[in-house]
């Protein structure tokens, strides 16, 4: 049995490539986590803590927004994040954004089922800016849509002006969506 002690953590330089599936690029199931753990630590930890390589995705830069909120100070410098740790953070309220695989989901259904939607949007210019690249594709299908202050609104999610494509055919695209989402 191995005991030891501890008393807090110290900051510390973390390359979050390390988790990458790619040496050359920064993807994988683990990149994500291995962040928001880093940022975490890195907040509470004494001392400065250099995140190198973060991933930048929206529940990524939710966490940097609510840490700042909680106190602490973070320099994002691009390729890197400087997290100067608080042992303790300060009380704040934070909303969170809505979850964006939920609404690429329903989404992706109302284009395979040709039906309109309307969604109500927690924090919507933040999900409108998370959601770009996938936006911009759904754009590019044809399909149409639009914002309202928190809504997403389209009359019908027909994709190619009306005329219907094969269910299979649909559903692909549904899907490559929905992938996009959960690689990019």
């Amino acid at each position: 049995m191995v005991v030891g002690t501890c008393e807090g953590l110290k900051g510390a330089v973390i390359d979050v490539q390390a988790y990458s599936s790619e040496s050359t690029r920064r993807t994988g199931p683990l990149l994500s986590g291995a962040t928001k753990t880093a940022l975490l630590a890195a907040a509470t930890a004494e001392g400065i803590s250099v995140i190198k390589n973060p991933y930048r995705k929206a529940e990524v830069l939710e966490l940097i927004e609510f840490l700042q909120r909680a106190g602490v100070a973070i320099k994002d410098e691009g390729k890197k994040l400087i997290v100067e740790g608080r042992p303790r953070l300060k009380s704040t309220e934070y909303e969170i954004g809505s979850d964006l695989i939920e609404i690429m989901t329903f989404i992706a259904y109302a284009i395979y089922l040709n039906q309109s939607l309307n969604l109500n949007i927690t924090s919507a210019d933040w999900v409108r800016r998370s959601l770009y690249n996938e936006l911009a594709l759904l754009d590019k299908m044809g399909v149409n849509f639009e914002w309202q202050r928190n809504k997403f609104q389209s009359d019908r999610l027909d994709l190619l002006g009306g005329s219907r494509l094969k269910s299979y055919q649909t559903l692909s695209i549904a899907i490559a969506i929905l992938f996009s989402l959960s690689c990019s």
